[in-house]
């Protein structure tokens, strides 16, 4: 049997993921950004502004600008060395 890694690619890689966070959505993810150094391979971030970052993502924007009742997507991207 022969075991080909699970990621691979070219000199650029995406990981995505979707999460439900209803409450602490600042905190949740700057937990998640601190838990990056906890990871066996050394990760660094490449992005200068990560308060931005997260604070966009925190604010989130609207499904639909016309709806009022609308619901609210909250997307947060980081370029990293890994």
């Amino acid at each position: 049997m022969q075991w080909s890694p699970w990621l691979q690619g070219g000199p650029f890689l995406e990981v995505s993921f979707l999460m439900e966070i209803k409450e602490k959505k600042k905190e949740t993810i700057q937990e998640l950004i601190d838990n990056l150094s906890k990871v066996k391979n050394r990760i660094e971030i490449h992005d200068q502004n990560v308060d931005e970052i997260i604070d966009f993502f925190d604010r989130g924007y609207s499904y639909d600008e016309e709806d009022s009742q609308t619901n609210y997507l909250h997307s947060l991207r980081l370029r990293l060395y890994v």
